[in-house]
């Protein structure tokens, strides 16, 4: 049976996930730095074909929202757990820096792991250390939460925990019990608390407050590139009835669609278009080979068989 400190480390590590997770999203955004790729990505490649073909006609465009969903509850879970062991070993070695060291470096390395970014991953490793951190009580705490006899007094806890009750106008272990066990549920409250309010902030202040990633940020001809495709939007076709306009899209209009959840970060220098297949000799562009070239206006039909 779980034991009231069992159950709060569990809350705790629960909490430590979600600020783990938060944490990453904040410090790398809706990218493939993103911790939540990899886990989004496997559990994608491991869903069967009939679950996959039953959410699409079932739930549409928004299906994609399931296996998002599922990738962070399984990745709150899996840094939850790094943050419980700690709470854990913690509890047996009566020290606040066994929590935060399991928790923060057992987060770091699973984030590291899952991205292949060391410094990334620090930011899901720091609000699960500093979670964990903040939660944890010491022995004594503990035994006051469940109520056991013989919780010493606070000059016997640990000197670094806040929660320990002053000895003044206070006589015998039972009557300060009750403050004991106050005390330890405010702190766990305030934590579980200040760690909701940090992923809320960091999923708002993310969104609102990151700068703006224009396409290609560092090409050399990321504004060619710009002006090139604004040329091509105002450029008309010549119709020799009207009735053909509407039969054809603008660039800006064209049907697109776009099954990736996470976009990857390319620069011009990086970016290149490679032709294989029934070809008789494979060729390879770069951007700037592309913008250089000359614009040429064609109507040309594309049917949707599907």
């Amino acid at each position: 049976m779980i034991d009231v400190t069992e159950r709060r480390d569990v809350l705790l590590a629960a909490a430590a996930g979600a600020a783990a997770v938060a944490g990453s999203y904040l410090a790398t955004g809706w990218t493939p730095s993103f911790v939540v790729r990899p886990v989004d990505q496997a559990i994608v490649n491991l869903t069967p074909g009939p679950v996959v073909t039953f959410a699409i006609t079932t739930f549409g465009a928004a299906g994609h929202l399931i296996h998002i969903a599922m990738a962070v509850a399984t990745l709150v879970g899996l840094f939850g757990a790094v943050a419980f062991a700690g709470l854990r070993l913690a509890a047996r070695t009566d020290r606040r820096a066994t929590a935060v060291a399991v928790a923060g470096g057992g987060t770091w390395l699973l984030a590291a792991a899952l991205t292949g970014i060391s410094t990334g991953a620090l930011g899901a490793a720091l609000p699960a250390a500093a979670v964990v951190g903040i939660g944890w009580s010491p022995a004594w705490a503990d035994r006051a939460s469940a109520g056991g006899p013989g919780s010493p007094s606070p000059s016997e806890s640990d000197p670094d925990d806040a929660s320990g009750v002053s000895g003044e106008g206070v006589s015998g272990g039972e009557s300060r019990l009750p403050a004991g066990v106050d005390a330890v549920r405010r702190r766990t409250l305030g934590v579980v608390a200040g760690a909701l309010g940090f992923v809320v902030a960091a999923a708002g202040g993310r969104r609102l407050f990151a700068a703006g990633d224009g396409p290609l940020p560092d090409a050399p001809r990321s504004a060619g590139a710009a002006a090139r495709l604004q040329e091509l939007d105002a450029a008309g076709l010549a119709f020799e009835s009207d009735g053909l306009r509407d039969m054809v899209s603008p660039i800006g209009e064209f049907y697109n669609v776009d099954i990736a959840e996470f976009d990857p970060e390319v620069t011009a220098a990086e970016w290149s278009l490679t032709f294989t297949g029934e070809t008789e000799t494979d060729r390879t562009a770069t951007f700037d080979e592309l913008i250089d070239r000359p614009v040429e206006h064609r109507a040309i039909t594309l049917r949707c068989v599907t």
